[in-house]
């Protein structure tokens, strides 16, 4: 981390820790892992904790570190673990360094312009520590439908999909907003039609949007389709007084098979989707023709 890193305050207690230090910048999750490791290392190696009273000059020409700005008697106490450590110290240690067992860092942060925080647990208390996050981890990936490992890039994929999503409600609530619609409504005889692309979103949103577009219409077909996770989704609901004339279930069964899949449901409301999203938007520019013909044939 530098030359420049010094000491500036530290707590020590039988099974926690903290440790100020100067340093112009937080410190990153590599680092910290690497800190971590060398210290474990450390307390592996079972190093003998010797204890020795030394002329301050002469702790401080074997190298003991002392602390910037700190006052000290003549003579000092001083602290050797192996050739890992040599400092000026006055607090209690244990007599070997595997007597600490583990090490875990639990927090970094700045208290102060330039200063920096690390806390951590020792022995027990970070074992427990260690098992509870290891728990929460388990316990996200079986919610996020994730192994462990993948963990990370799940929540990466959903965060992004999150961000698309907003900027989509965005541009729908800006374009309710100044009485637009934003999408082109076809005129089909009495009935209207609006057909929408809505990549990226789950069902619940796109059923929301067909329901939206269908209050707005009136007398009218919405049919909202995208891709989400690999796969082409479709939605289409119709009017009331339309479910005499065509059936959405009948649309969207049509719709599907474009995509080399299947659908069905009621004749205002149905729902389908196949696995090839490269024919998505053939299939979504084929839905007025198809109402089209089979609002003709009802005349």
């Amino acid at each position: 981390m530098g030359e420049h890193v010094e000491q500036k305050g530290s707590l020590v207690e039988p099974a926690r820790l903290r440790f100020d230090f100067s340093h112009y910048e937080s410190i990153s999750s590599g680092q910290l892992s690497q800190i971590e490791s060398l210290v474990n290392e450390n307390i592996r190696s079972n190093h003998d904790v010797s204890v020795q009273i030394m002329d301050l000059d002469k702790a401080k020409e074997s190298g003991a570190e002392a602390l910037f700005g700190e006052k000290y008697d003549d003579q000092v106490r001083t602290i050797r673990m192996g050739e890992f450590s040599f400092e000026l110290c006055g607090g209690t240690h244990v007599k070997r360094t595997g007597d600490i067992g583990y090490f875990k860092i639990v927090s970094e942060s700045a208290i102060a312009a330039g200063i920096r925080r690390i806390e951590a647990l020792t022995g027990e208390a970070a074992v427990a520590y260690s098992e509870q996050q290891s728990a929460l981890i388990q316990s996200l990936a079986g919610m996020l439908n994730s192994s462990q490992d993948k963990l990370a890039e799940r929540i990466q994929s959903m965060h992004s999909v999150n961000r698309r999503q907003q900027k989509q409600i965005q541009g729908l609530q800006s374009q309710l907003a100044s009485g637009g619609t934003g999408q082109t409504v076809h005129e089909i005889g009495d009935t209207k039609l609006v057909v929408v692309r809505m990549d990226d979103s789950d069902v619940k949103s796109m059923r929301m949007a067909v329901d939206q577009w269908r209050n707005r219409l009136g007398r009218g077909i919405a049919v909202v389709g995208g891709i989400a996770e690999g796969k082409a989704t479709f939605i289409a609901g119709a009017s009331k007084d339309l479910t005499g004339e065509i059936s959405a279930s009948a649309l969207i069964s049509h719709i599907a098979s474009k995509v080399g899949g299947k659908g069905g449901g009621r004749s205002d409301m149905a729902q389908g989707g196949g696995p090839d999203t490269d024919k998505l938007e053939d299939a979504l520019n084929g839905v007025q023709s198809w109402v089209q013909d089979n609002l003709s044939q009802t005349l």
